[in-house]
C-alpha cells in the first residue's frame, strides 16, 4: 500500500504533467538551434561564392584590360625604338598612355611600361621613370603572363594590386620585349566587398544588409586584411586575422563554413573562399550573437508558453489541492476519529458537487453513529443499574469459557473484584475439579443451541472454600 498522502502524489502528477513538456521544449529548442545555424551557415556560404565571383571577375577584367594595353602597337613601337636609343620615344609613350590608356579606367591610379632589365621605360607617374623594379613581383609575374601581385611600395597607407602583362615582339608573339602594369587601389576591390561599386552601378539594394554585423572581407597571405573592416578603422594591412579559415585556407586543407572566433576574437558565423591564385581568403561573417537573435526571440516565445502552460497546471494544481484533496483528506481525518471513538466530530460541506454530497453523507452517517451510541450507552447504563441491583449472581463467559462479565453479587460471592476475574476461565478457576466436565458439556450444549434444562452446581470463591 503506498504511504503518499493525496496531495503529494497530486504534486507527482503535476511534475509528470511538467516534465514532458520542459523535455519536449529543450528537444525542439536544440533542434531549431541546430537547423537555424545549419540555415544561417548555408546562407553565408551562398553569399561567399557570389562574393567570390564577383572578385575573379574584378581580377580578370583588369587582367584582359591590362592584355589589352600590351597588344597596343604604338606601345610596342615606341619600346622598340627606346631599346635603340630614341629617348623621344620615351615622352611620346609617357604621353600616349597618360591621354589613351589612363583615361579608359578610372579605376587605374598609374601605368608603368618596364624594360626587359627592369627598368620603367615611360609611366603616368613621371617620379617612377628610370626606377629599378627588376626585383618587384609584378615584373617577374608579367614577363609570363597576365598576372596580379599584390604592391607594397605603392604610397604610403594605400596599398595597391599591380596588374602585369608581357609587351610581345610582333614577330615573335612568344617572345617578351617590355612589361606594362597597371596599379589600382585596393579601395577598389573594397567597393566591391562592401557593395559600393554595386552603388555606382546603381543598384538601389547596396545597403541593405542581411544582418547589422555581417562583413565581407579579403585575407592575403600574411594573414592581413586588404579590405576594410566594418569594426576596427583603418584595417587595411593593419589588422591580422589569424583565424581558422585563414589557417586552413593558406594551408591548403579546404575552406569552412561554421562558428568560429574571427580576428577581434567575438564568436562569429562564418564561410570562406580560397582563391588559390592569389593567396586570399574571402570570409562573410556575422556575430552569433545577432544570427541566433531568432533563435532567442524563439526561446523567449516557447518560455513564456511554458510560464503560462506551468502557471495554468500549477493553478489547477492548487484548485484540486483546495477543492479535492483538503476536503478529502478531512474526510480521512474525521473518519479515523471516529474509527477512535470520537463521535463527535463533522466535516465541513463548501460545494454542492459530489464532494459535497459525500461530505453531507458523511455529517449525517457520523450523527446517526453519535444517535445510536447514545442510545447504547443509555442502554448500558441502564443494564449496569440493573446488574447492580440485582441479588443474584450474574455472569457472561465467552465461547472459550473466560469471563467477560460478572456483576455485583456475583463478586460478593466469589470475594474479589470484577477487573481481577475478567478473562479468566471460569470452569478452569471457579467450578470443583469433580463437576467440571459435567458443566463443560452442558455449556457446549447450550453453545450449541440445543435444549437444556435448569441445574445448580458449587463454586469455589477466592478463598477456596465451595458455596
Amino acid at each position: 500500500m503506498s504511504t503518499f498522502s493525496l496531495s503529494k502524489k497530486a504534486l507527482l502528477s503535476f511534475l509528470v504533467i511538467l516534465l514532458p513538456i520542459f523535455l519536449t521544449f529543450m528537444y525542439s529548442y536544440n533542434r531549431n538551434r541546430e537547423y537555424l545555424k545549419e540555415k544561417i551557415l548555408n546562407e553565408m556560404t551562398v553569399i561567399a561564392e557570389a562574393y567570390e565571383g564577383q572578385v575573379y571577375q574584378f581580377l580578370e577584367m583588369n587582367k584582359r584590360r591590362v592584355a589589352d594595353f600590351s597588344t597596343d602597337g604604338f606601345i610596342r613601337d615606341r619600346l622598340r625604338e627606346i631599346a635603340r636609343g630614341n629617348r623621344p620615344a620615351a615622352a611620346r609613350l609617357n604621353e600616349h598612355l597618360i591621354r589613351n590608356k589612363l583615361v579608359l579606367d578610372r579605376t587605374i591610379r598609374k601605368i608603368h611600361v618596364i624594360g626587359l632589365d627592369g627598368r620603367v621605360l615611360a609611366s603616368t607617374e613621371g617620379a617612377s621613370i628610370g626606377k629599378n623594379v627588376s626585383k618587384e613581383d609584378y615584373f617577374a609575374k608579367g614577363l609570363s603572363g597576365p598576372s596580379i601581385s599584390e604592391d607594397y611600395l605603392g604610397e604610403k597607407g594605400r596599398p595597391e594590386l599591380a596588374v602585369s602583362a608581357p609587351v610581345l615582339a610582333i614577330e615573335d608573339s612568344k617572345k617578351p620585349i617590355g612589361v606594362i602594369t597597371n596599379f589600382i587601389l585596393l579601395s577598389e576591390l573594397n567597393k566591391l566587398m562592401t557593395g559600393e561599386f554595386n552603388r555606382e552601378l546603381g543598384a538601389v539594394s547596396w545597403k541593405r544588409r542581411r544582418m547589422r554585423t555581417m562583413e565581407t572581407y579579403v585575407v592575403n597571405k600574411d594573414r592581413r586584411m586588404i579590405t576594410e573592416s566594418i569594426f576596427i578603422p583603418d584595417a587595411v594591412l593593419q589588422v591580422v586575422s589569424d583565424t581558422l579559415p585563414v589557417e586552413k585556407c593558406l594551408g591548403e586543407t579546404g575552406e569552412v563554413a561554421e562558428f568560429y572566433g574571427d580576428y577581434r576574437g567575438v564568436p562569429v558565423a562564418g564561410a570562406s573562399i580560397c582563391i588559390p591564385s592569389m593567396k586570399w581568403t574571402l570570409l562573410v561573417e556575422a556575430d552569433e550573437e545577432e544570427v541566433i537573435t531568432p533563435l532567442n526571440t524563439l526561446l523567449r516565445s516557447a518560455a513564456a508558453t511554458a510560464f503560462v502552460v506551468s502557471g495554468l497546471i500549477a493553478g489547477l494544481y492548487f484548485l484540486f489541492i483546495r477543492y479535492v484533496v483538503r476536503p478529502v483528506s478531512s474526510l480521512s481525518g474525521a473518519a479515523r476519529e471516529i474509527a477512535g471513538g470520537n463521535y463527535d466530530i463533522s466535516v465541513p460541506v463548501e460545494t454542492s458537487d459530489e464532494i459535497g454530497v459525500l461530505s453531507a453523507s458523511f455529517n449525517a452517517m457520523a450523527g446517526e453513529i453519535r444517535e445510536r451510541t447514545r442510545e447504547i450507552e443509555e442502554e448500558r447504563n441502564r443494564a449496569q443499574m440493573y446488574l447492580g441491583v440485582a441479588g443474584v449472581v450474574i455472569l457472561a463467559l465467552d465461547r472459550e469459557g473466560r469471563i467477560v462479565l460478572l456483576n455485583r453479587k456475583g463478586c460478593e460471592v466469589i470475594g474479589c473484584g470484577s477487573k481481577d476475574v475478567i478473562g479468566l476461565n471460569w470452569f478452569d478457576n471457579f467450578i470443583p475439579q469433580g463437576t467440571r466436565e459435567v458443566l463443560r458439556e452442558r455449556f457446549g450444549r447450550l453453545l450449541s443451541g440445543k435444549p437444556f434444562e435448569y441445574y445448580e452446581n458449587p463454586i469455589i470463591t477466592k478463598g477456596g472454600k465451595e458455596r
